[in-house]
């Protein structure tokens, strides 16, 4: 399964911190994921891979014309998504010489006015292009959202065919605090999003291999359920 040996390749890797640490979202978490300890060749192989598969696994049960083969370009937000867009261009393209020429794209954090101007490094946007969005991990889906709405500025009539990320935290979206970040996206958007992972297999997995205590165990599921959409505590 896909899922679990994601999870031991992330074990294996020390991805997942256990300890007390601040998100992006500026929620405190007693766990971390950290992609950028993947950062030799090898370990950078293996996880473009993991995303190229679950990729094309997705693309092929939507089994339509459109999205059968036809991602145009990947797009990674500055700055974890960056490496995990080329890195998955190149997983695809090993993988089947028919998305040889899927582009990457990225953004800048500001707008450059010389040289090659604009927001975005890359590819670039156009009427009918099918982009695939790929980052490390959702929490409250607010890069998520700044990407697609950069993309959209960018190009209107573009499509974000789906989203790729490694792991879902499955906590509630600020927008609306009923559904996780992802449901929210999918809803508000009607964009698909896919997860190699979620935060509780990873505490599944780690539970079985026995190699984070009990307590910081208990502290992860504590955080977990109060950040769950259905148990949000205000």
């Amino acid at each position: 399964m896909l899922a679990q040996t994601f999870n031991n390749f992330i074990i294996q890797q020390e991805v997942a911190l256990w300890g007390d640490f601040e998100a992006k979202s500026q929620r405190r978490t007693p766990y971390f994921f950290n992609f950028a300890k993947l950062n030799s060749a090898l370990a950078m192989q293996e996880l473009s891979q993991f995303y190229a598969s679950k990729l094309m696994g997705f693309l092929a049960k939507t089994d339509t014309k459109e999205s059968a083969t036809n991602i145009d370009i990947v797009f990674g937000p500055a700055y974890k998504g960056i490496s995990l867009c080329m890195g998955l261009v190149l997983a695809l393209a090993n993988m089947d010489s028919s998305h040889s020429l899927v582009a990457y794209a990225y953004n800048r954090k500001e707008k450059k006015e010389h040289g090659d101007k604009g927001m975005l490094v890359g590819a670039q946007p156009q009427a009918g292009s099918r982009i695939c969005i790929v980052d490390d991990v959702i929490t409250s889906g607010g890069s998520l959202i700044q990407s697609i709405e950069l993309l959209k500025e960018q190009e209107p009539k573009c499509t974000i065919a789906c989203i790729l990320v490694g792991i879902d935290r499955e906590e509630y979206a600020p927008q609306n605090p009923l559904l996780s970040a992802a449901e929210y996206i999918e809803k508000q958007y009607a964009i698909p999003l896919i997860a190699l992972t979620s935060i509780r297999r990873v505490l599944c997995e780690v539970a079985l291999q026995n190699t984070v205590s009990k307590e910081i165990l208990a502290r992860s599921w504590e955080y977990l359920e109060a950040k769950s959409p259905q148990k949000n505590v205000f």
